[in-house]
């Protein structure tokens, strides 16, 4: 991916490539097209939604108690629970064809937002068979040297 759409995406999902302790998480850059890019960024952007609402829904819980002191607490506990299960991507690449994305979850216990998140994953996998790596347009997998999903104007195009 160019040095533009990589930044793009850093830049709109910074939450999902930096760890708590402010260490960028994504081990080898964006190994895919550019044709991609939009299909990445509806996937991180649904990842951070759905973190989003299970931040909002704990802060609704705290505002709604009774006690302030202890619906504090609990919820502090819940909000730093689901930050610690906040989803990580580690890796982004093209696998026989098809788009991958790898996420660590920093929290042992699986989070509620863990099958959302590998659901959203399927989807973009399923949609990147569908789509030219290279420019985005509907595309199919072609087998030359290895598997990559390219539109018929891109079948002969090198990846670069």
């Amino acid at each position: 991916m160019n040095l533009t759409n990589t930044q793009t995406l850093l830049d709109r999902h910074r939450h999902l490539f930096i760890n708590d302790d402010g260490e960028l998480t994504l081990q080898h850059g964006f190994d895919v097209g550019d044709g991609w890019f939009p299909l990445l960024d509806d996937v991180f952007a649904s990842l951070q939604g759905a973190l989003q609402s299970e931040l909002n829904r704990l802060d609704m819980t705290r505002l709604s108690s009774g006690s302030e002191s202890t619906a504090t607490i609990a919820c502090e506990a819940d909000v730093a629970l689901a930050r610690a299960g906040t989803p990580h991507v580690v890796d982004v690449k093209q696998k026989l064809g098809s788009l991958r994305v790898q996420l660590q979850f920093a929290h042992n216990r699986p989070p509620r937002a863990r099958p959302f998140a590998y659901g959203v994953l399927q989807l973009a996998n399923s949609a990147s068979l569908r789509t030219c790596e290279v420019c985005g347009a509907a595309g199919s997998l072609q087998k030359q040297a290895w598997l990559r999903v390219t539109c018929d104007a891109h079948v002969l195009t090198p990846m670069s």
